[in-house]
């Protein structure tokens, strides 16, 4: 028994912290804790362990111990830090791959699914239903074709069945965090995991501030990715406003450019940048004239599509890696709309309508 329960202790992961925890932790304004994180390197999901590591010389007297000094009387602050009342641990890109990652770990060892459902939401402190959304939705997702017809899944390009399919680590192979039936594997890079955590937070609260305005960008990201494709593309102009409001929100801004396929008659440059710019609102300085050219009298101005720059902290793999992150983190985004009452609606509406690789 004893063995059981330490085992069970190391499974159990230290909770991120949302940015109001970490607030109320440093007491400061919530907008203080971007220029807080940023002053002192840290990205993505953070524990109490990393933002103690950081934040040690701003603890009250009585709490820090510097060498060759005693400790101060400590002194009961008139008012809490922290709230009295508990908050659910938050979500991340992270957390519901591993819990995905524990249900086909479970499943593919011998457990029927709603053993191990219900081990899975135990030990991370889920409630099934949340779990079982994330299975049904992930599923779904990943049996979805490219388009209607086609055999290539949008997401993957070989899905999995079931979890006897997916690689897991072993002494012969596999690898360490795979791609599962209800989930795209996260980037290879552990460098841009961190951005993944960025992406998904940032539009996380853009879902809970505008859930309608928001799912509708989200809904649209998710309709144009192909797993063929690095870049996302589309084929409306109002999609790719969509797009780049969505980059916009989770962050991305300064890695977007609108490139521009040449008219067929020739324009100066300056003619066709104007008009691109004024179509996404957007700086003439990103707009980006490439050497192809667009064929034919539907394209004036030429054709236009919103990329992503590698992001320049993520390396030689810079562009693969920032794709890849996007790409992950819309699709845990996805899944974490699973709850909300008004986009459970829409969504269960795109199942009945959409076609699937089943």
């Amino acid at each position: 028994m004893d063995y059981i329960g330490g085992m069970r202790q190391r499974e159990r992961q230290l909770p991120t912290l949302t940015l109001k925890a970490q607030a109320n932790l440093l007491r400061v304004s919530p907008g203080s804790v971007e220029v807080f994180r940023n002053r002192h390197g840290l990205k993505g999901p953070t524990t109490a362990l990393e933002l103690a590591d950081v934040s040690h010389r701003r603890w009250p007297a009585g709490v820090c111990l510097t060498a060759g000094k005693n400790l101060s009387v400590f002194t009961m602050p008139d008012h809490l830090a922290i709230s009295d009342r508990l908050e659910p641990e938050p979500q991340t890109a992270f957390m519901i791959y591993d819990a995905l990652f524990r249900f086909n770990w479970l499943v593919a060892d011998g457990l029927n699914r709603e053993a191990a459902v219900s081990s899975v939401a135990q030990t991370l402190n889920l409630s099934v239903a949340t779990l079982d959304a994330w299975l049904n939705r992930g599923k779904h997702l990943m049996q979805q074709p490219v388009h209607e017809g086609t055999h290539r899944s949008r997401f993957s390009r070989n899905p999995l069945n079931d979890a006897q399919d997916v690689a897991f680590k072993d002494g012969l192979g596999g690898v360490r965090m795979p791609e599962l039936p209800e989930c795209l594997a996260p980037p290879k890079a552990e460098v841009a995991r961190g951005l993944v955590e960025d992406i998904f937070e940032r539009v996380g609260r853009w879902l809970r501030e505008e859930p309608e305005m928001a799912y509708a960008a989200l809904r649209t990201v998710t309709g144009a990715i192909s797993s063929s494709k690095t870049q996302i593309s589309f084929t409306k102009d109002r999609d790719k406003r969509a797009y780049l409001e969505f980059l916009e929100r989770a962050g991305l801004k300064h890695l977007t450019r609108v490139r521009v396929r040449a008219p067929e008659r020739e324009l100066p440059d300056r003619v066709v940048k104007a008009h691109w710019s004024d179509q996404f609102k957007v700086p003439k300085a990103r707009v980006v004239i490439a050497s192809e050219v667009s064929r034919g009298h539907r394209f004036p101005f030429g054709s236009a599509q919103v990329e992503v720059k590698p992001e320049p902290k993520l390396g030689k793999s810079g562009a693969q890696n920032t794709m890849n992150a996007l790409r992950f983190a819309v699709f845990t985004l996805m899944l974490s709309c699973a709850g909300d009452s008004t986009i459970e609606k829409t969504f269960s509406k795109e199942v009945d309508h959409q076609p699937s690789l089943a």
